[in-house]
């Protein structure tokens, strides 16, 4: 069975998306917060992916999640924009809450240890 995790920003893959999120950022604005941002490129405004995000990312794809077996995950990162057009159609299941993101506060090895409880249930 082929598995896929989507990860789905808070914000616009737009410049102008961009640009508003970094105001929102920096402002602190709760409602325009993004957990899967903080996930992925860590707490501050980077462009980049962290090290710590590709190296989780590269461990799913390549099945190396201990926990999951070898089971491979194609990992998809997604803005809101891209939501409708990527996933049209689909049958989708939430894995985590905003709120449980939130909770886990962008720690990779927190959500991989989450994920992998998760991926379990699920099996």
């Amino acid at each position: 069975m082929s598995l896929t995790l989507l990860v789905l920003y808070n914000a616009s893959g737009t410049l102008l998306g961009h640009a508003r999120y970094a105001y929102h950022h920096i402002r602190g604005t709760p409602s325009q917060s993004c957990a899967a941002c903080a996930l992925t490129h860590g707490p501050t405004l980077s462009l980049s992916e962290s090290e710590e995000w590709t190296s989780l990312k590269r461990k799913l794809e390549n099945g190396e999640v201990k926990g999951i077996g070898d089971r491979k995950v194609e990992v998809r990162q997604l803005h809101k924009e891209d939501l409708t057009e990527e996933t049209d159609g689909k049958q989708l299941e939430t894995v985590f809450t905003k709120s449980e993101l939130d909770g886990l506060a962008g720690d990779r090895k927190q959500f991989e240890a989450a994920l992998v409880g998760k991926m379990r249930e699920r099996v």
